[in-house]
Parts: structure tokens; C-alpha cells; sequence
């Protein structure tokens, strides 16, 4: 199709400045092109020093591989700002060094009551709600720790209770076990 410099009809004689072209057909998928480049673009490298296969067997790599996460997403509990530990200044190297092996620790911590919560749940084939009210039967600890956080110990003239303890709270708790329990008077 011509195309000329200026819109409309053109004149008599008039050369044009180019062809325009207008190409119709249909898409076809040929599986056997895309398995072929899945299967390419589908593979990475996992290297390991361990040679034997029998002390550790692709599967197990890879498996070990994938549970490295679980670490990995722990240390974004050290960056959060619910933890507060981009709010510190140190200057002193050993008190650097002291503050890190305290958040390790405490991430320690961290993950192993996520997990002992986790577990627990499973065992007993149970579910806590999640923020949005629906249940969940891995829960992370840091929503636990956000859900418990108007709770309070309240004492006048002597007497001891815990406000805004409430049954889901209770639940919870019967999950985390005895040692969790008895802060909350709960048993």
C-alpha cells in the first residue's frame, strides 16, 4: 500500500515515499520447540565439593540446597523494624561483634519456636488464623509476636491478671507449650 507525503487523495502522477505492507496470518505453538527450550532454560548449576554420591546423592544436594531459605529468610527478621536493630549505633568493635551474636541468638530462638509452633500444628492437625482471619497451619512467629502485643500484666493492690488475653491467644499458647503458658497464667 503507498503511502504519500501529504493525507487524502493523491494527485495524478504522484510518486510516493514508500510502501506500507500489512501482513495477516496465524500463530501456531509447536510443543515440541517449547519442551526443548524449557528443558534448556530449566537447569542451573549446583556444585558441591562432596564427590562420593553416596555420602550425599543429587537429591539430597538439592534438597539441602532448598532449606538453605529457611535460613536465609530468617535474617529479613534482622533487617524488620518491628526488631528495631537498624536503630542502633555502635562505634566499639567488640560491642559490634556482642550485638551480632545477640541477634543470632536470637534468631536462634526465633526459629526454633517458629518451628516448634509449626510442628505442633501439625501433629495435632491444627490451624490458627492467620491476619486476615483465615487459618493457616504455618504461621510465622513474627505474626504471632504482633498478635500478642497488647497484651498486658496488670497489677492493683496485690492482684496479679493479664488483660486482652483472648481465647485465640489461649490457643496459641497451647501449641507453644508449658514453658510459653505460665508468662500468661495459662495452663
Amino acid at each position: 500500500m503507498p503511502y504519500y507525503a501529504k493525507g487524502g487523495r493523491p494527485k495524478q502522477g504522484a510518486t510516493p515515499l514508500g510502501f506500507h505492507y500489512r501482513l495477516t496470518g496465524q500463530l501456531s505453538l509447536d510443543s515440541s520447540c517449547l519442551e526443548a527450550a524449557s528443558k534448556r532454560a530449566g537447569r542451573f548449576i549446583l556444585a558441591t565439593n562432596v564427590l562420593d554420591s553416596q555420602v550425599l546423592s543429587p537429591d539430597q544436594m538439592l534438597a539441602e540446597y532448598k532449606a538453605q531459605q529457611n535460613t536465609e529468610r530468617g535474617f529479613r527478621f534482622l533487617k524488620d523494624p518491628f526488631f528495631f536493630a537498624s536503630a542502633l549505633f555502635l562505634k566499639n568493635p567488640q560491642r559490634i561483634m556482642a550485638l551480632m551474636m545477640i541477634m543470632v541468638v536470637s534468631l536462634l530462638v526465633y526459629t526454633l519456636a517458629q518451628r516448634r509452633l509449626r510442628q505442633a500444628l501439625a501433629l495435632a492437625h491444627q490451624t490458627i488464623p492467620n491476619q486476615k482471619g483465615k487459618p493457616t497451619a504455618i504461621p510465622t512467629l513474627l505474626w504471632v509476636f504482633q498478635s500478642f502485643l497488647f497484651i498486658r500484666w496488670l497489677e492493683i493492690d496485690g492482684i496479679q491478671t493479664i488483660v486482652n488475653l483472648t481465647s485465640k491467644h489461649k490457643h496459641i499458647l497451647s501449641f507453644l507449650g508449658s514453658s510459653c503458658q505460665k508468662y500468661y497464667f495459662v495452663s
